[in-house]
């Protein structure tokens, strides 16, 4: 077997997201053998087979420096990658090697890739990472079913055991998923922003469209909201957030993790963050510019770049050959190119 024909198979048996996540660092692991290590059709085997600790360590510095990596968070995720390939080849019975293969020396490859990471100086902001399809869909279909199941009086008579929390927090994990706001954007959306006549809704400034279904929730949960304000308030609607809360108040629960509290269930975690950066993402992979995702979901360079690094590492070229053509065919398209 071709060790690139090795490289695909390995990618093969994992699901579509997995494999986008394993491309670049998998590839790089490969170009590391082969540039470094010499590795060729006929010896990788005997190469992946007698690579040292102290060389799984470089290759984390080939990588990172290679693909230009900031974070932290994407070095960890090659670590990963190259423990699962040669699981991977291990199972096969393709080769093995005895620094992967036996736990004794995993105190030992962790230390030494912890130096390595510790060298490169990257950004060490713990970086919570985007949900993948399955994830997403997955949410959505829960919030779905609880935003399809709520009528006005099961909420209003459940005020205080958390069932109109549920609802609303259903309602929002979808608005994140969808646009990618930041939780300070979220509080501060106000009733008006929302126009149930054409569908759009006002975030930072910039009106959008909602998607038809949830048109359809954003105008039910609107009608419950004026209703609430004017049986519970009388009327009086002081602050006019567009997301309102009837539960009893908790000292001890912070505002934010009651927004989002039924996403405990699903993901194990309160927090939006990795809902946000899905949406991002998929902000990225349409082309729309760095500033303008930064200034509509309201989060800045931290979030957003961590995003991009991962659209980068999904779809990047990997090989100096792919990156040879990409910068060749841009300057045979360029209009200086016909001046000159």
């Amino acid at each position: 077997m071709l060790f690139k024909q090795l490289i695909d198979e390995f990618l093969d048996k994992w699901d579509k997201d997995t494999s986008k996540a394993y491309r670049k660092k998998i590839y790089s692991f490969y170009q590391y053998l082969v540039e470094m290590k010499n590795a060729t059709d006929s010896n990788y085997k005997s190469i992946l087979k007698g690579l040292e600790i102290e060389d799984v360590a470089e290759s984390i510095i080939f990588y990172v420096k290679r693909n230009q990596v900031k974070y932290r968070a994407s070095a960890d995720l090659y670590i990963s990658t190259v423990k699962s390939f040669y699981a991977y080849i291990s199972a096969k019975q393709i080769c093995s090697n005895i620094y992967f293969d036996n736990k004794a020396y995993a105190p030992d490859m962790k230390e030494q890739c912890e130096c390595a990471i510790k060298c490169l100086k990257l950004n060490e902001s713990k970086q919570v990472m985007p949900l993948d399809e399955e994830a997403a869909r997955r949410i959505v279909d829960r919030c779905n079913e609880i935003i399809n199941l709520a009528n006005y009086d099961e909420l209003i008579n459940g005020k205080w055991d958390g069932t109109f929390s549920a609802y609303v927090s259903a309602l929002i994990s979808k608005l994140v998923l969808c646009f990618g706001m930041s939780n300070k954007t979220i509080r501060e959306l106000k009733a008006v922003d929302y126009n149930s006549t054409n569908g759009r809704i006002v975030i930072n400034g910039y009106s959008v469209h909602l998607p038809d279904t949830l048109k359809t929730n954003m105008d039910t949960y609107m009608d419950y909201r004026t209703r609430a304000i004017n049986e519970l308030c009388n009327g009086s609607d002081v602050n006019q957030y567009m997301f309102i809360e009837l539960s009893n108040p908790r000292k001890n629960i912070s505002y934010n993790t009651r927004l989002f509290f039924i996403l405990n269930e699903l993901i194990g975690s309160t927090c939006a963050t990795a809902l946000a950066k899905y949406a991002i993402i998929q902000l990225i992979r349409q082309g729309i510019p760095a500033y303008l995702i930064k200034d509509f979901t309201g989060y800045k360079d931290d979030i957003y770049n961590h995003c991009q690094e991962i659209v980068n590492e999904e779809n990047g070229a990997v090989s100096k050959e792919e990156r040879c053509k990409i910068i060749d065919a841009g300057i045979r398209m360029s209009r200086l190119s016909e001046i000159m």
